[in-house]
């Protein structure tokens, strides 16, 4: 996450700290995930959580019930939720069910990526170096 911290203090991509991770930080999870942005930041109006919730957790989750999923795993879901909620560009992760999972979320709109893979496209697209 270096290279991106540093973009980020550099103002070339903004580093973004949804409320569904500030809530996870605030528990003293030891994962420190940050998703990153570098389009304005804005809140899409009119989302159905109850439908979107259903749609990623049979993404995510599809062998496992509703009434069975645990709290990380309603987590996981809220943070893909946030992700589209907040129209962040990448959805950055080391977590490898969403990693597992990168080509159906896609379909989806949600582009996800480890920090490494987000350094590389974005040294390529921009010659940031």
């Amino acid at each position: 996450m270096n290279k991106l911290e540093e973009w980020h203090d550099q103002e070339k991509i903004c580093l973004f700290v949804n409320d569904v991770m500030e809530e996870e930080l605030t528990e003293g999870s030891v994962q420190y995930h940050k998703q990153g942005k570098y389009i304005v930041q804005c809140l899409r109006p009119g989302h159905n959580y109850p439908e979107l919730f259903e749609k990623f957790r049979k993404i995510l989750f599809p062998t496992i019930s509703i009434t069975n999923l645990n709290k990380e795993q309603r987590r996981d879901i809220a943070h893909i939720i946030a992700h589209r909620k907040y129209l962040t560009d990448i959805f950055l992760t080391d977590d490898g069910n969403f990693i597992r999972h990168k080509t159906e979320l896609k379909i989806e709109q949600i582009s996800v990526m480890t920090p490494d893979e987000c350094v590389v496209l974005l040294k390529e697209r921009f010659g940031w170096s």
